[in-house]
């Protein structure tokens, strides 16, 4: 029979709360420090671009089209149950098969339930 004062786990140590070290002592001290000099470079906002600059900086049809045509060999692999190789990344393209389309599809109406 157990007395009451007893360890009912003779093997882990009752240890006064004064010896146990406070997680503040552990703590690493973080600091932050920043360059004294500031260097400030002026963008124009998107809105501000000429014509010329927005063909160059931004996606036109024709380079969403030759995308699909680089990647659908690895989409091929994928959906045949291939593991990834070195010459085919599938990192952003889980969502172009359509099992994974469909599970996402089923994940936002549940999302939109809630």
């Amino acid at each position: 029979m157990m007395m009451p004062n007893q360890n009912p786990f003779p093997q882990i140590e009752k240890k006064d709360s004064a010896e146990i070290p406070r997680c503040n002592s552990l703590k690493k001290v973080k600091r932050v420090s920043f360059y004294p000099m500031a260097m400030v470079i002026q963008t124009l906002h998107h809105k501000n671009y000429t014509k010329g600059e927005k063909i160059k900086c931004w996606y036109i049809k024709s380079d969403f089209d030759q995308m699909k045509i680089d990647f659908s060999p690895t989409i091929e692999l994928m959906e045949a149950g291939e593991t990834e190789q070195q010459e085919h990344c599938f990192r952003g393209l889980e969502n172009r098969i359509v099992e994974r389309l469909l599970e996402r599809k089923a994940m936002r109406k549940e999302a939109l339930k809630a």
